[in-house]
């Protein structure tokens, strides 16, 4: 009997998968921006910032942050998923959010791989009728992910939420209120891993060989599977 041939194919990589920070009232407590605003120095916005970090940096960090420990351990779960992540936010003062996510905790090798998109509107009309999805495309192009249902957007404005939630963008929604319970954190981490098994369903994986037997095609769907442990 002729003895049946076996061909193999690489199974599908993963595709790629972004998670979107806001940052003022998501990462921390209070509204950065804002802040600064109110000293109503812009045209010296370089020292304002530094000054606003110098201040912040003296002030206990789990006032400072949302949930701070749990925040970190989310940002480390998210990295440990295979996660690309940015931090998306309606802000002018762009250079302050690496600086305090590295008070927060976050590694430098980890702070390298954080994209920042971070600027406002021409109008509050476009922020009304568009939320965050400006920033978010920006963010995607950059790391190239190329479809709205493996991005994740986590803010506390229910306008970027529904937004998002209408361009099939996964979202978590922040209680605005000062370090509330962090069960929309869990919920983010339990959404990431729904990501991870999305960008590698069976949909992803190569085509098989017509003539590959039966379990040659279980063998490539357990080594895919394997891959999500």
């Amino acid at each position: 009997m002729r003895e049946a041939r076996v061909l193999y194919e690489q199974p599908a990589k993963r595709k790629s998968t972004l998670v979107c920070f806001d940052f003022d009232q998501t990462i921390l407590n209070e509204h950065s921006h804002n802040q600064i605003k109110y000293k109503q120095l812009s045209n010296f916005s370089e020292c304002i910032e530094a000054d606003y970090l110098g201040e912040l940096i003296k002030q206990e960090p789990d006032g400072v942050f949302k949930n701070r420990e749990k925040l970190l351990e989310t940002f480390n779960l998210f990295f440990e998923q295979g996660h690309n992540i940015a931090i998306t936010s309606f802000t002018e003062y762009k250079s302050l959010i690496i600086p305090v996510l590295k008070f927060l905790g976050l590694s430098k090798e980890q702070l390298s791989k954080i994209h920042v998109e971070a600027w406002l509107p021409k109008t509050q009309d476009y922020m009304s009728k568009f939320g965050k999805n400006g920033h978010i495309r920006k963010a995607m192009d950059h790391f190239k992910v190329n479809e709205y249902q493996l991005v994740m957007l986590i803010d506390d404005s229910i306008n970027n939420i529904e937004i998002a939630k209408y361009n099939d963008i996964n979202t978590i929604l922040v209680p605005a209120e000062y370090n509330p319970a962090p069960v929309y954190l869990d919920e983010a981490v339990k959404l990431g891993g729904d990501l991870v098994k999305q960008a590698t369903a069976k949909d992803n994986e190569p085509e098989v060989l017509a003539n590959t037997s039966w379990v040659a095609r279980e063998n490539v769907r357990n080594y895919n599977q394997l891959s999500l442990n």
